[in-house]
């Protein structure tokens, strides 16, 4: 999650520079929705990563083989052939636990 906070902060940081304290849940909660949407696609293509079976696991192993070999080619691959929608898969209820956190914090 550091690179949702590095987008949250950085977001937290420029608003708070043109809104008044009596905004600031609604600018967490911006914030935190602006952070998630822009992180999504990398944490989709982490967690495929992690996932994903291993050269070697055998017959026995269970799970897909998205055959990513880094962050930035399972980016490409996975807009190549699924579309750029498989990279927010999962997005709402991540966005949703985010944003409400944000506006609370």
């Amino acid at each position: 999650d550091v690179a949702v906070a590095v987008v949250q902060f950085t977001a937290l940081d420029a608003g708070r520079r043109h809104l008044d304290i009596k905004n600031s849940a609604a600018l967490g909660f911006m914030a935190s929705a602006l952070s998630t949407a822009c992180t999504e696609p990398v944490d989709v293509v982490r967690t495929r990563i992690m996932a994903q079976l291993r050269r070697g696991d055998g017959a026995k192993a269970k799970g897909t083989d998205f055959n990513y070999t880094s962050l930035a080619d399972g980016l490409r691959k996975a807009a190549a052939e699924e579309g750029l929608v498989a990279l927010y898969r999962g997005l709402l209820p991540r966005l949703l636990l985010k944003s409400v956190g944000g506006a609370i914090w």
